[in-house]
């Protein structure tokens, strides 16, 4: 425990020092008044209800799961935390790193193609991680369990659990990446009141009539992302037509589609080996085929 609480100092300590060195890097702003430098409080609300709200959707989610039995909270947070890596390794980095380009882009009024374009490569990318994840995940899903959570007294059935509810969280990464940068945007443009509005509700809902099994909480946990995706759209809906990549976002869907399609056919490979290389090789299948339809995905690779 020593050892592993010195490496996560260590980690900490290195992306600061990371932090310094990148703000260093970057051109000193000054404000054009003495009190514009920080925002006000109605805005400082809004940014920790965007950014704690979805915290707590899966926070409740693990709440409501240790109700079902014993070691159904165990398992609900394993499954969990193979849909929560490519979330945040994939879509919320993507995310994170457009918020500054979009926000620059909205800043300066005549650049509204540079600010259309900005947020295209940024819906296509997010997209196109997640949909690729999401098939790395349907294909792969329990040998991840089974080599990230089968030691000790993890038993079969509960690795198959692990599987079966990423296998259906994993459809939750669709929606969470069109939310993650039409928040961006939302932020850029100092909307935040619909989509903290929108997950208040889906976490009311949650709590008053959420589920207490693994699969039933896994869908409602989608279907809440599913609902917040659509009011996050539905509020810039003026520039959807020209924010959104038609082909970057039908082709790898389809591509996914097609996946599942044979998956419930034919069924996944039973080694292990064969399922790391399956999920990997399905994964970079959907990212090809992206990156060959869609001139938005090329541009934001190369950026």
């Amino acid at each position: 425990m020593r050892t592993l609480g010195a490496g996560l100092l260590l980690a900490m300590a290195a992306r600061l020092g990371w932090l310094v060195w990148r703000r260093r890097r970057l051109p000193r702003v000054q404000p054009e008044t003495e009190g514009s430098a920080l925002p006000r409080a109605p805005v400082w609300f809004w940014a920790v209800a965007a950014a704690g709200l979805p915290l707590a959707l899966p926070f409740v989610a693990r709440s409501l799961a240790s109700h079902e039995g014993e070691g159904a909270l165990a398992t609900f947070n394993y499954a969990w935390k193979l849909v929560e890596l490519p979330l945040l390794l994939a879509v919320q980095l993507v995310a994170t790193l457009a918020l500054g380009p979009i926000a620059q882009a909205f800043a300066r009024a005549s650049s509204r193609d540079e600010a259309a374009a900005t947020v295209r490569r940024g819906f296509a990318l997010a997209w196109t991680l997640a949909c690729a994840s999401a098939a790395g995940l349907l294909v792969a899903a329990p040998a991840l369990a089974e080599l990230l959570f089968g030691w000790g007294r993890m038993q079969d059935a509960a690795l198959a659990n692990i599987a079966q509810w990423a296998r259906i969280g994993a459809w939750g990464l669709l929606p969470q990446a069109l939310t993650a940068i039409a928040l961006a945007v939302l932020a850029a443009q100092g909307r935040m009141r619909a989509p903290v509005i929108a997950y208040g509700i889906a976490l009311w809902l949650l709590v008053a009539y959420g589920p207490d099994e693994g699969t039933e909480l896994m869908l409602w946990l989608n279907w809440s992302a599913a609902g917040v995706c659509v009011a996050c759209l539905w509020t810039l809906r003026e520039g959807l037509r020209t924010w959104l990549p038609a082909r970057a976002l039908l082709v790898p869907a389809a591509a996914l589609l097609l996946l599942w399609t044979l998956l419930a056919r034919t069924g996944v490979p039973v080694q292990l080996p064969l399922q790391f290389a399956a999920g990997v090789a399905a994964g970079l299948a959907v990212l090809a085929l992206a990156w060959f339809a869609s001139p938005d995905l090329r541009a934001a690779l190369r950026r």
